[in-house]
């Protein structure tokens, strides 16, 4: 009856949503960098209209070989793209039209010219003067209702009115979510709003950089054996590098004072400093958890302890990931209903 159809469509949707995860998951591992890098992401879908005519191009049914391999085809012409764009490139409306949706977003960028120009004849100025390769800033805007392009600040779709195109799509395509690391205010800000996991240890971080930084250099010049010669000799005909073997020429620098300065060790209190950045960086996400081998006399209960603490929290980010990337999936659905309208086919299942 009624009741079966409707959950054997639901099915179907489920079968064909697994596969799409499975077709993204390199992407969602990105999306986790891009949380405790950057504290956000950003997940965008939108139809390719090249790989949509070649779906439409469907052959002749009584053609069967043509038609086996068109068929074979329409898993590399899935025609809706889902990206997961670097979040430095996306200038986004705080305003959301539901939770997760920005109200209007740009993203901007480089792409090359030829490619431009290829998909957009006329759209790049200057094409002829252009070298191979070279790129210019491209933008784009997108709201609900509306869209533009330009490319090197050039409009790709006309001058004038026809610059900004209808958004068939009926929807923003992008998806936002965030670390939750931040602060949540009345006006959506995000300088407040959006902080990575990394955050509160930017300035320890920058410290143990300048510590092993001034280490290496009394390391460098201190540490190693010098020789000194007293007086006046060609210094290019000695190699002072570490370890190497110095034999001075008979006759020629016995008249000079020669010795050999034994290295003096950089000072315990940089050991010391460093000992206590591990210390900080062990309580901010232990060892363990960032994949560190632990010794033999830690006790288990302990570790399991820290770890347990340190799991908490990432159920910010996680549950960001989570929701952002099913909203993304229920946009595709959205997209091959409303604009695809054809069959279609991802490689995990098969399912159409």
């Amino acid at each position: 009856g009624t009741a079966n159809k409707y959950q054997e469509e639901a099915d179907l949707h489920e079968k064909f949503l697994q596969g799409l995860a499975l077709m993204i998951k390199s992407m969602i591992r990105k999306q986790g960098k891009n949380l405790f890098l950057f504290g956000h992401f950003f997940w965008q879908c939108m139809v390719d209209y090249d790989k949509l005519k070649k779906l439409e191009d469907e052959p002749d049914s009584k053609d069967e070989e043509a038609h086996l391999r068109w068929q074979a085809n329409m898993f590399d012409n899935f025609p809706i793209v889902i990206k997961a764009p670097v979040p430095t490139t996306i200038y986004y409306s705080p305003r959301e039209v539901i939770p997760g949706r920005p109200y209007d977003y740009f993203e901007i960028y480089k792409r090359e010219v030829f490619e431009l120009e290829e998909k957009w004849p006329g759209s790049v100025s200057n094409f002829s003067q252009l070298h191979f390769g070279e790129e210019i800033e491209w933008c784009e805007w997108w709201s609900a209702d509306w869209r533009t392009f330009l490319a090197g600040g050039k409009p790709v779709f006309g001058s004038g009115e026809k610059a900004v195109q209808e958004n068939i799509y009926g929807f923003t395509p992008i998806r936002h979510g965030h670390a939750g690391y931040g602060i949540d205010t009345e006006k959506f800000e995000p300088e407040t709003q959006i902080k990575s996991i990394l955050f509160p240890s930017y300035d320890i971080i920058k410290f143990e950089s300048r510590v092993i930084s001034q280490l290496d250099t009394l390391i460098t010049k201190f540490a190693h054996p010098m020789p000194v010669i007293t007086g006046e000799w060609d210094s290019s005909e000695i190699d002072y590098s570490p370890g190497h073997e110095i034999r001075l020429p008979e006759g020629k620098y016995w008249k000079k004072d020669f010795e050999i300065i034994p290295g003096v060790e950089p000072p315990q209190s940089i050991y010391n400093t460093l000992s206590l950045i591990g210390n900080y960086f062990d309580q901010v996400q232990p060892g363990v958890v960032r994949g560190q081998a632990i010794g033999a006399s830690a006790p288990a209960y302990a570790n399991e302890a820290m770890v347990g603490q340190t799991r908490l929290k990432y159920g910010g980010p996680v549950m960001a990931l989570e929701e952002g990337t099913a909203g993304i999936l229920g946009d595709v659905l959205r997209l091959a209903e409303t604009v695809v309208k054809k069959p279609l086919s991802v490689h995990a299942t098969g399912d159409t």
